[in-house]
C-alpha cells in the first residue's frame, strides 16, 4: 500500500512542468476568513492610522502645522486610503446589480472584473447596426481598413458603465473624506472655510455652465461636418435599456 502511494505521488511530481510552483489548497472556510480580515483592515485599519497621523501632525495649535511636502503626502495618503475604503464598500454590490441587468456580461474571476472596467471600449460590440444610415466614404474608408473593427465605438455595456461610475464615486467620496480630514486635524478648520459647501444655486449654475459648453462645441462640430448624426437613441446591446444605459452615463460623468 506505502508503494502505491510513493508511485503516485512520483507520477504526479514527474508531470508536473519543471517551472510550475505546486498549487496549494485553501478551504473555503480559510478563504472567506482571508477576505473578511483584509476587509477589515482596509476599511478600519488603515484609515485609522493615516486619520490618527494626521490628527499627530496637526498638533493643537493652528500655528503648528507640517510644511508644504509633509501635507502634500499626507493629502496623497488620505486620498488613496480612503478611496480604497469607498471601492471596498461600493464595489462588490455594484458589481452583483450590473450582473443582474439586462444583456450584461460581467467576468466572475476579480482579474476580469478589473480588466473590463478599465475598457473604454468593448470590442465585442459589433457597430453600425442594422438599417443606420451611414455615409459612403465611411463605407469605403472602412472597406479599405484592415483593422478587424473598423469603426471605433467608444462605447461599453450599461453593466460596465455602472461599475465605472461607482468608481469614480468611490474616487470623489475619498477625495471629500480626505479635504474634511485635512480641515478638521491638520488645519483646524471647516470644510466651508475653504470653499465646500452644499449650494443649490451654484450647482445649478455649474450644471448650466457645463452643458453650455458642451452643446456648443457639440454644434460647432456638427456644423463643420466633424460630427455626422447616423441615428437617435440607439440601443448597442438589445436586451439592454437605453434610460438605465443613459441613467449610469450620468452618473460617470458627475
Amino acid at each position: 500500500m506505502g508503494k502505491k502511494n510513493h508511485a503516485a505521488s512520483t507520477t504526479s511530481s514527474s508531470t508536473r512542468p519543471k517551472n510550475q510552483s505546486p498549487e496549494i489548497y485553501v478551504a473555503p472556510g480559510n478563504e472567506y476568513r482571508s477576505w473578511l480580515f483584509s476587509l477589515f483592515m482596509l476599511v478600519f485599519i488603515l484609515p485609522g492610522i493615516v486619520t490618527a497621523l494626521a490628527w499627530y501632525l496637526g498638533g493643537s495649535e493652528p500655528d503648528a502645522r507640517p510644511n508644504f511636502f509633509i501635507r502634500l503626502i499626507l493629502c496623497m495618503l488620505l486620498d488613496s486610503v480612503y478611496s480604497g475604503v469607498f471601492y471596498a464598500i461600493l464595489l462588490p454590490p455594484a458589481r452583483t446589480l450590473a450582473r443582474l441587468l439586462p444583456g450584461s456580461q460581467v467576468p466572475t474571476s476579480m482579474t476580469g472584473c478589473e480588466k473590463q472596467e478599465s475598457e473604454a471600449n468593448d470590442p465585442s460590440l459589433s457597430w453600425p447596426l442594422p438599417g443606420a444610415s451611414i455615409p459612403s466614404e465611411w463605407i469605403d474608408i472602412a472597406r479599405r481598413s484592415k483593422r478587424k473593427q473598423p469603426f471605433f465605438l467608444n462605447h461599453v455595456r450599461g453593466s460596465t458603465r455602472l461599475r465605472q461610475a461607482i468608481l469614480r464615486i468611490a474616487a470623489a467620496f475619498g477625495t471629500v473624506s480626505m479635504a474634511y480630514i485635512m480641515s478638521a486635524y491638520v488645519d483646524h478648520n471647516t470644510l466651508a472655510d475653504i470653499g465646500v459647501i452644499v449650494s443649490i444655486p451654484d450647482m445649478l449654475w455649474g450644471f448650466l455652465v457645463g452643458s453650455s459648453i458642451v452643446i456648443a462645441l457639440f454644434a460647432a462640430e456638427v456644423t463643420l461636418g466633424w460630427i455626422y448624426i447616423v441615428g437617435y437613441g440607439e440601443i448597442v446591446v438589445p436586451e439592454e435599456s437605453l434610460y438605465l444605459n443613459l441613467l449610469w452615463d450620468v452618473l460617470f460623468h458627475i
